[in-house]
């Protein structure tokens, strides 16, 4: 299994409801790594001293620390990035940016590691590529486990992901069965993101 680093050095910038989201999204990252190995396959960087100390009452018995992630091997993943992921490599270390922004003002190139960027694609776009950090946890371990990118993104593809990739296609003039093949979803399905 590959190991996952969190960098939580956006935190401050957070308002308190996105706070609550992203340690949500981390406690459901720890219950992921559990899932596909243990806790030694997830560090927590940049963490602040006072989330620190709420990461050990979970009993999180990963890494933590208060610094950036160093050494060889480091990938960011980062939606904006030129070069696409096609399979997780194990000996890879993957950083993500701990970053739950309901209005988009906070981007993981805010991010400063001069490491290589790989970004998740979905036929071609991001649209519709999940941006959960346990959704992006659970999307490369099942890689990791033989399961193509592509078809781990669909089968872990929350409802708002799928309603954006559907406008997308239908803005693209593919049909509904198009749309249906391709998510792998029922025609009725895709009629309903059409008519919201």
């Amino acid at each position: 299994m590959p190991h996952f680093v969190i960098d939580m050095g956006l935190w401050p910038y957070h308002s308190p409801q996105e706070k609550k989201l992203l340690m949500r999204q981390i406690k459901l990252s720890i219950f992921e790594v559990r899932a596909f190995g243990s806790d030694k396959n997830l560090s927590l960087v940049s963490v602040p001293e006072d989330l620190a100390k709420k990461v050990s009452k979970w009993g999180f018995s990963g890494g933590i620390s208060s610094e950036k992630a160093e050494g060889v091997n480091l990938v960011l993943l980062d939606p904006h990035a030129d070069d696409v992921l096609k399979n997780v490599d194990l000996n890879k270390r993957y950083i993500i940016g701990g970053i739950v922004d309901k209005s988009r003002r906070i981007k993981t190139r805010s991010l400063w590691y001069d490491v290589p960027r790989k970004k998740l694609e979905f036929c071609g776009s991001t649209v519709g590529v999940p941006d959960r950090i346990n959704l992006l946890i659970r999307i490369l371990c099942e890689n990791a486990k033989g399961i193509p990118i592509h078809k781990s993104i669909i089968n872990n593809m929350p409802r708002r992901e799928k309603s954006e990739r559907v406008r997308m296609e239908m803005s693209r003039g593919k049909s509904i069965p198009e749309i249906a093949c391709l998510l792998q979803i029922p025609e009725a399905e895709v009629l309903k993101f059409t008519q919201q």
